[in-house]
């Protein structure tokens, strides 16, 4: 078969399934453009992080994927998302911050340059609501006509913070949440397959910071 008539063959099957489903944007895609991003990284500020999140390549966290970084209290994990927020404004990126422990500083933003007119702060009461306004604030961006080219980085500070609505509602003691996380595990299962549908579609960063405990 004649590469033009497999071309024609392929532009069916896509526009078959344009047809089929609505969020062709999300789901139907030629892998030419499909995989474009990552096409940049976002930096920590510091040579020896960006090198342990890329590899031995020189970068940092890639855009189009999502980042977990965990650590024990007070070891600077939100400070250093405060960097990365403002690697993404210098690279004329809009950022989003999911704040569930209320760690962050201003002068500390001051202190290394950080524009807190592009950063955006959402303090919601369970993870449930974390998840679903970034999602909802990063898709009107999208949504914008100049929206899809922008670089975005969101970041949740922190998981280990952060409740469910099943514990929220019911107590921790009886909905299990001292043993179990309160259901953690599915809203965060869930949650992250939504976000990774965008990260893997648009110039979009989202980090997970998490504190390490012991028993």
């Amino acid at each position: 078969m004649k590469k033009s008539d497999l071309n024609a063959v392929l532009s069916a099957a896509a526009t078959a399934v344009d047809k089929r489903f609505k969020r062709t944007d999300l789901i139907s895609e030629r892998a030419d453009t499909a995989l474009g991003f990552p096409t940049a990284w976002v930096s920590t500020g510091a040579l020896v992080l960006d090198r342990l999140c890329r590899g031995w390549i020189p970068g940092g966290v890639p855009l189009g994927r999502i980042v977990h970084i965990a650590g024990e209290w007070s070891t600077g994990k939100s400070l250093l998302l405060d960097h990365l927020f403002h690697s993404t404004h210098e690279m004329g990126g809009l950022t989003c911050c999911i704040e569930t422990e209320g760690s962050r500083d201003p002068h500390f933003a001051a202190a290394i340059g950080l524009d807190l007119t592009k950063l955006h702060i959402l303090r919601p009461e369970t993870l449930e609501q974390a998840i679903d306004a970034f999602l909802e604030w990063h898709d009107t961006i999208r949504k914008h006509p100049n929206g899809k080219q922008i670089p975005v980085l969101g970041g949740l500070d922190s998981i280990d913070s952060g409740t469910t609505e099943r514990a929220s509602a019911t107590g921790l003691s009886e909905g299990g949440g001292y043993h179990y996380g309160g259901g953690k595990s599915e809203v965060l299962g869930e949650g992250l397959r939504q976000i990774a549908q965008r990260t893997a579609r648009y110039p979009t960063v989202f980090v997970l910071l998490n504190q390490t405990r012991e028993n």
